[in-house]
């Protein structure tokens, strides 16, 4: 082994790896960004609105068939150019069964889904963070927070989900 390819063995061992793991990458990466996925506002204990079309989306591979079902319905959506799918359902009636929502794509046989979702009232609410303050700190406050405590029944099926200093839509 001469001087010259003591120098370039190492040099090329150096250049040769990286080169490796950056093609490695690139041929991995389209696979995984076209892996089928819900939208991240759809997660499992969430509730969703009764009596309106229903309209679950997410993104997939370009041209993909997407399966979707929520409780007794099916519907069929196609991913666009960009991946995005949408799939509408007919209204629902309330209930406190817990359901699943679950997407299958036709590439690969590949799922996402979530549990325990009710169908009912949603509602939004939205409060200035300046004008903090416990329902127990004032006179008229600890009375309704006694009322409360005998509504426990009713209060079972309330799921609040908040998101701070996040913009929804």
């Amino acid at each position: 082994m001469n001087r010259a390819d003591s120098i370039s063995y190492p040099l090329q061992k150096l250049l040769f790896r990286p080169l490796v793991v950056v093609v490695g990458c690139l041929l991995l990466a389209p696979e995984q960004l076209s892996a089928l996925e819900l939208n991240r506002y759809f997660s499992s204990d969430m509730v969703l609105q009764r009596d309106q079309p229903l309209k679950v989306w997410g993104t997939a591979k370009k041209g993909d068939t997407i399966t979707v079902t929520v409780a007794d319905q099916t519907v069929e959506a196609t991913a666009d150019g960009e991946g995005k799918w949408v799939a509408t359902f007919n209204p629902m009636p309330a209930s406190s069964e817990g359901r699943e929502v679950v997407a299958t794509s036709s590439v690969g046989n590949q799922k996402s889904g979530i549990g325990n979702v009710l169908v009912g009232d949603v509602f939004l609410f939205a409060r200035q963070s300046s004008i903090d303050v416990s329902l127990g700190s004032t006179p008229e406050g600890k009375t309704a927070a006694a009322g409360i405590k005998g509504a426990n029944a009713f209060l079972k099926g309330v799921r609040p989900f908040l998101r701070h200093e996040e913009t929804l839509v």
